[in-house]
């Protein structure tokens, strides 16, 4: 069912493991596939998602501004009612052309329930028991349902509030991100 609730300990050692990786090939330029570690894609919307009935489907990254991991689970309660506020958000802020993009990233207790969840959502969903699932809850430490991760489309972490951001301000909250994003430039 769900196999990311590791030990506080395992993850910290994860962690650690993949905060070395990192720190050795910044030092020797070694890289990290070669070296057998994984590290994350650089961009967010580089892999194939299922979309609707679309199995194989490549969002167009042309115009993003932002990227939402959104970690959910369609037995939690607060999902529901947190995917209602954000489908809401969602379709405003894509209003006049897409510059937000939502990837669906399952915790569903099945098959079966991940594909009748999937199919109203206006966005796409990493597939049903894919590595990248474990490798997004590792990377950002999801604890509890729903969480909405903000991203740059190449990868890089804007917000891990996002769930609170839209909540709090709706389709406003892609302003605030996107000022974020200005602030780093």
């Amino acid at each position: 069912c769900c196999s990311f609730f590791f030990s506080s300990r395992r993850r910290h050692t994860r962690q650690r493991s993949v905060s070395w990786a990192r720190r050795c090939v910044q030092e020797t330029g070694i890289n990290a596939e070669y070296m057998g570690i994984f590290e994350m894609k650089k961009s967010v919307l580089a892999g194939y998602f299922r979309f609707g009935k679309e199995t194989h489907y490549k969002p167009d990254p042309k115009g993003i501004k932002a990227v939402g991991l959104f970690f959910g689970a369609n037995w939690s309660p607060h999902n529901m009612f947190f995917k209602s506020k954000l489908k809401e958000a969602y379709n405003e802020m894509n209003k006049a052309g897409k510059v937000f993009e939502v990837i669906y990233v399952p915790f569903d207790a099945g098959l079966s329930e991940w594909e009748l969840a999937i199919t109203s959502d206006p966005w796409p969903s990493i597939p049903f028991g894919e590595k990248e699932i474990s490798a997004y809850n590792d990377e950002y430490s999801v604890s509890s349902f729903p969480t909405l991760v903000i991203l740059k489309p190449d990868g890089t972490l804007i917000s891990l509030k996002g769930h609170e951001d839209i909540k709090a301000m709706g389709a406003k909250a892609l302003s605030k991100w996107i000022k974020q994003i200005l602030k780093e430039l």
